[in-house]
This record gives structure tokens, sequence and C-alpha cells, in this order.
């Protein structure tokens, strides 16, 4: 569903009077927007050099650098398609309240990252738009849309968050582990292009080591298929037993 539609303002009415036509400010979102614009699609370089062209005049723009500082009036708007720009979000979102600043992450080709970041001027707007899009779940270009408050994090509470995330991960592995038993791969020949063979449960490479199966003068060579280090070791110096 599309968000309620207020009136539309005259010319006289100033609550919703900023806008990409009449903006009397250097704003991000519209020099990216018309940067993006104007390139060439198949030509990242050039999309590269105008993108970064205007962000460099946003960073300028001192009235832009207080929108962005404005941190509890900002919104985070997440899972976007490529396709979407500033212009496009800055029209979805125009109906909520009055919209001071709209900055979609991109990378260093100037290509989107799937989300953005807008600024309202009243910060009770935010509560507004999440309220609104919790109930009605909004899609843009037939793709539903998150949005939340947007949360300055400090150093330590990213650093707290990466490494939950990195202990979840370890979690996850180990279970597998349990569930599946750690897989091996190996090869008679420790170059680069030799032929692999595999994967191989630890049992079965248990059961080949017992029976001398790589004991012989031509050395095998082995690694574990999902493990944290890749580099390849003598399967007689493994202890194949030893691992679920």
């Amino acid at each position: 569903p599309e968000p309620p539609h207020f009136p539309v303002p005259s010319s006289s009415m100033t609550t919703y009077g900023w806008s990409f036509d009449k903006a009397d400010h250097t704003s991000k979102a519209v020099a990216t927007a018309q940067a993006l614009a104007k390139a060439d699609a198949p030509d990242r370089a050039k999309a590269k050099r105008k993108a970064a062209a205007a962000d460099a005049a946003r960073r300028q723009a001192p009235e832009d650098k207080r929108a962005r500082s404005k941190t509890g009036s900002k919104i985070y708007v997440g899972n976007l398609v490529e396709t979407i720009d500033e212009r496009d979000l800055f029209e979805y979102f125009k109906t909520f309240g009055k919209i001071l600043d709209v900055h979609i992450i991109r990378n260093e080709l100037g290509v989107s990252k799937g989300f953005a970041f807008i600024v309202f001027e009243d910060a009770s707007t935010v509560a507004h738009a999440k309220q609104w899009c919790r109930v009605n779940r909004p899609q843009m270009k037939e793709h539903y849309i998150k949005v939340d408050e947007a949360i300055r994090h400090t150093i330590e509470e990213r650093a707290s968050r990466t490494a939950e995330v990195e202990r979840k991960a370890a979690r996850m592995k180990a279970a597998a582990e349990l569930a599946f038993g750690v897989q091996w791969q190996y090869r008679w020949n420790n170059v680069e292009g030799a032929q692999i063979f595999g994967p191989f449960s630890s049992t079965q490479m248990a059961a080949w080591q017992s029976a001398g199966f790589f004991d012989g003068d031509l050395t095998c060579y082995s690694r574990q298929t999902d493990g944290d280090d890749d580099s390849w070791e003598p399967c007689k110096d493994i202890e194949f037993h030893n691992f679920p």
C-alpha cells in the first residue's frame, strides 16, 4: 500500500515546502540523484566519479551537515532494490512530513547497497512513519521495504555486535560438525592444479588411514573442506579418528 496522502501545499504554505525542484541548498539527495541520472549505466567509472563529486559538494553544504546530525529525526529504510534512487524515496516518504535529507548508501562504484537514511525536520514524524509502515508493510517497486528508527551505535556497541555475530557463526559451525561431521579432501600431489578427491567423512578417512592407504612412498595430503585453515597437511600426520 501507498502511504497516506496529505493535502498538496500551495506555494504560500511552508509545512512541506522543501522539494527537489525548489531546494535552496546543495543536498546530497539532489546532487547524487542528478549525477546518477546523467551517468551512462554501463560506464561504472563515470558513475563513480559523478557520485564522488556529488558527495563532495554535499559535504560542503552546512545545512545538510546539520541535517545529518539530527539522528532523532532520522529513519532507516532497508531492503531497497538497486533501481530505487533518492527521488523515489523522497516522493514516497514526503507525505509523512518535511524531509531535510535523503541519503542512499552506495559502494565505491556508486551502486546502492540496499539501504538509506531519511532525515525529517520533526522528530515526531519518525514515530508516525514507523507506526504506519509497521501496520501496512510498505512496498517499493514490488519489494517489501524495512523501516525503522536510525540508531547511532558507539564503537563499543559495534564491537560487541560483531563479536556476537562471530560467536553465533562459531556455534552454528560446531553444531553442523556434530550433526554431519568434519569433511575432508585429499590429493596425491601438493601442487597447484593437482587433482582433488572428496569430500569424505572423518570416519572414512580414519578407516583408510588404519588400512595403511596413506602409508606408501607417495605422500598424500588432506585438508578440511570448511576449515579456517585451507592448507594441505600430510595425511599420516592427521589423527582423523579424533574428529567428528
